[in-house]
């Protein structure tokens, strides 16, 4: 995975990651894809739902010794974004 800075990110289509608690350890797609992998692995996420009870998006976050260190919230749509914009990433780095 790519140290791509996440500002470039955003420049190519990729969601604005929205940060709602700490930093991530570096700005970048690495840093970005290594919490998102922590949290889905420790069981760190929480659904969010909408007015009409129905899922809008996740909360993840990250702990080190019981301390939270990092939460983001995604909106299904960053998601979907981001599953899609990594899929074409590794595709690109398949075929240049």
């Amino acid at each position: 995975i790519p140290d791509t800075p996440l500002c470039e990110l955003v420049q190519q289509g990729w969601p604005e990651i929205r940060t709602t608690h700490g930093r991530l350890p570096q700005e970048t797609l690495a840093s970005l894809m290594r919490m998102l992998r922590n949290s889905i692995a420790h069981c760190n996420v929480k659904f969010i739902a909408g007015p009409d009870k129905q899922i809008c998006g996740i909360k993840v976050w990250n702990t080190n010794r019981g301390e939270q260190t990092w939460e983001a919230e995604l909106s299904l749509s960053d998601l979907r974004a981001i599953a899609f914009k990594f899929i074409e990433l590794i595709v690109d780095k398949e075929n240049p």
